[in-house]
């Protein structure tokens, strides 16, 4: 979205509605695996270490390494407002790899999702 922010804001906000779309599909996902895999007695600590956990990592330290990044990017180039918006567009670019990086990880749960269950049963 943030790449064709300057030619199309309709665009702009197409984009956002779908990438906010997407992220949130996973959220009823992710807390059915929680369920499916962890015994009913620990079930409410695993979903509220995994809400904590979450929130930590995406609510509370992404804007942090988004900042982080681009003052970086605007320490190396002279000061003007296209440079701060380019250096806050060029730090958002972190955030497509960490969800390639996380929808990764959501593929490579799916081979074991089926031995963790059998294991919560036998417990």
């Amino acid at each position: 979205a943030l790449m064709v922010a300057q030619t199309s804001i309709l665009s702009t906000f197409v984009f956002i509605a779908f990438g906010e779309l997407f992220l949130s599909v996973n959220w009823a996902v992710v807390t059915d695996i929680l369920l499916y895999v962890v015994t009913p007695g620990r079930q409410s600590t695993a979903i509220a270490l995994q809400i904590l956990v979450s929130h930590l990592l995406g609510d509370a330290g992404s804007p942090y390494l988004i900042g982080t990044i681009s003052n970086a990017i605007q320490a190396k180039n002279a000061h003007s407002f296209q440079w701060n918006f380019w250096s806050m567009q060029y730090s958002f670019i972190v955030c497509a790899f960490v969800g390639v990086f996380g929808g990764g990880f959501f593929l490579m749960t799916s081979f074991y999702i089926e031995e963790d269950r059998k294991e919560a049963e036998r417990r």
